[in-house]
């Protein structure tokens, strides 16, 4: 029997809003073991995780369904922490972030969506596209990455929770934040008719692959 998968949100479990949509997008429900970063963790110990000016902020979801703000900078000793807990029972680890980490050792696949998005992205070789952040301030590194290799980038800020859908013009919309959801990526496609290419689908397909 094969192991379960790991996923580590940076925020709190359980994360049914994209469990809901692994059980539509792997081929059949495979067991899963969830693990938060900010898991068991009082509020006064969640706003000192806020980033500072020179910080990179990142958008996620607690357990009563409200968002906060953290710096990735502060979460990465958390998140070394997740990967050694879960590697020795986990066949793959999915990173429940977009965000740009840095590598960490493991002992199993640990998937980055924020790397698969890329190589996806760079696969299909678009001259033009808008990418969707969940932040303001991500938008400054979001126009600096993505413009390195597509030749017209615009960005829009639209946050998932709770979600807004903003108004774009544009054939290839990126969204680049795993709190969107299959859903929001309809509500894109019928409210512009682009292309739209989610961060969640791509990490999925990764993730299938290397179930056993």
């Amino acid at each position: 029997m094969s192991r379960p998968y790991g996923l580590i949100t940076i925020g709190q479990t359980p994360r049914e809003d994209i469990t809901a949509d692994l059980d539509v997008l792997l081929p059949s429900p495979a067991p899963a073991v969830q693990h938060g970063l900010l898991d068991d963790r009082s509020l006064g110990e969640i706003e000192a995780l806020a980033p500072g000016d020179l910080e990179f902020p990142l958008v996620t979801r607690l357990r009563d369904g409200s968002s906060v703000v953290v710096a990735k900078e502060r979460l990465v000793p958390l998140l070394e922490r997740a990967v050694r807990r879960l590697e020795n029972d986990c066949d793959v680890i999915l990173v429940l972030c977009a965000g740009p980490f840095s590598d960490i050792p493991s002992k199993v696949p640990l998937l980055f969506p924020s790397r698969l998005l890329e190589h996806f992205v760079r696969g299909i070789a678009p001259c033009s596209a808008t990418v969707l952040v969940p932040h303001e301030g991500q938008v400054p590194a979001a126009r600096e990455h993505w413009g390195s290799f597509i030749e017209s980038v615009s960005t829009a800020v639209a946050t998932p929770y709770p979600w807004s859908c903003p108004d774009l013009s544009s054939d290839l919309v990126i969204m680049d934040c795993l709190g969107y959801t299959l859903a929001m990526k309809e509500d894109v496609r019928k409210r512009t008719g682009a292309r739209a290419v989610l961060v969640r689908s791509v990490a999925a397909s990764a993730l299938r692959e290397l179930l056993r």
